[in-house]
Order: C-alpha cells, then sequence, then structure tokens
C-alpha cells in the first residue's frame, strides 16, 4: 500500500509499505484501504510525543512574556504607589470626593491590556499558524521573526504544494488508450495517478 506521511516528514510523495511495516499515528493511505493494528497508545506515538513537546513548550514563558509580566508587576506597584499619593493630597482639598479620584486613577491605569495582550497575541498567533497547517515547535520562534535574515529549507517536501503536474507525451496515446488509463486511475488517490487521470479527461 502507499500512505501519505507528510504530516510526519514533510514530504508529499507517498511512501510504499508492506504487510507488517510499522506504520507511525497520523499518516493516511492513499488508493486503498488499509488493515492497521494499533500498537501503543496515542501519548506513546511520535506523533502524540510530538504534540506533547508543542504543548510544553507553550507553558514556559518567552522573554517578551516574562519581560511583560516583570513591567506590570513594577507598573502596578507604581500606580498604587501614585494612588496612595494622590488620596493623601486630595483628602486635604475634597475628602467626599478622594475614593472616587483614587479608584478611577487604578482603574483607568490598569496593567491587564499589558499583562494580557501579549500571551492573547501569541496564543492566536499560534491558533492561527496551527489552522493553516504549520506546527510552532517553540513559540519563542515568532518572537524572533523580525530578527530573521535568512532561511534555509532542509528539504524538498517544504517547498511543494503536493500537485504532480503531468508535462507531456512521448508517444500520444490513442483515445482507447486513454480511456484505459482513466479506467486504472479513476479512483486512485496517489499524486501521480490523479495526475494522469487529469490528463486523460
Amino acid at each position: 500500500a502507499w500512505i501519505d506521511t507528510s504530516v510526519m516528514t514533510g514530504e508529499f510523495l507517498p511512501r510504499e509499505i508492506e504487510a507488517g511495516s510499522p506504520c507511525s499515528a497520523g499518516t493516511r493511505p492513499q488508493g486503498q484501504s488499509i488493515k492497521v493494528e494499533a500498537t501503543s497508545r496515542v501519548e506513546n506515538s511520535k506523533l502524540g510525543q510530538l504534540i506533547q513537546a508543542v504543548e510544553s513548550h507553550l507553558l514556559k514563558k518567552t522573554p517578551l512574556i516574562a519581560l511583560t509580566d516583570k513591567v506590570a508587576q513594577y507598573f502596578t506597584l507604581t500606580i498604587l504607589i501614585v494612588g496612595t499619593l494622590f488620596a493623601l493630597a486630595f483628602l486635604w482639598h475634597d475628602p467626599s470626593e478622594t475614593i472616587n479620584r483614587v479608584l478611577a486613577l487604578v482603574i483607568l491605569a490598569c496593567p491587564c491590556a499589558l499583562a494580557f495582550a501579549t500571551p492573547l497575541c501569541q496564543s492566536l498567533s499560534l491558533s492561527r499558524l496551527a489552522k493553516s497547517g504549520i506546527l510552532v515547535k517553540n513559540a519563542e520562534a515568532i518572537e524572533n521573526l523580525s530578527r530573521i535574515q535568512s532561511v534555509i529549507f532542509d528539504k524538498t517536501g517544504t517547498l511543494s504544494e503536493g500537485h504532480l503536474q503531468f508535462l507531456h507525451w512521448d508517444k500520444e496515446p490513442t483515445p482507447q488508450l486513454k480511456s484505459i488509463i482513466y479506467a486504472l486511475e479513476e479512483y486512485s488517490l496517489h499524486p501521480v495517478g490523479r495526475s494522469l487521470r487529469s490528463k486523460v479527461t
């Protein structure tokens, strides 16, 4: 059988396997049904370990989030000190309005936006990337994007779209031969089969 291993390897061309061969979780059969025996739990599979590694990295604070947390702490302390000084100063001027003025200062200068905006923006970015099929193993990589000067791809599968394009026949087949080719590849999910099918229809 042929299996699509692009989830694990990034290579779009399917790989041929024989009966009894190991098959990783996350791979998909191409062209026909196959019977698979589960030999381990999901968390012990390569895909499960990859997901666990991603989740564990997401729980760690990135340098930018750690910085905003520290700034938010100092900002909160500063606001409380300013609020106290403001209360003491305003107490002599208009005691009835003191609490209202101090509360207005603390609420308006709330560090919530500073403390929540960065982690929220990061989680939304990771979610958008995941929906686009891009798995980020380390959230710190997003923060480093602005400093990237060169990008090196390690294999062709990273750059390909997963579609083979038929270029030309060495010898143009007859209409009868084209119908035979179509009949053979009609239900094929293999990239080569799909490419042939599109050429003979």
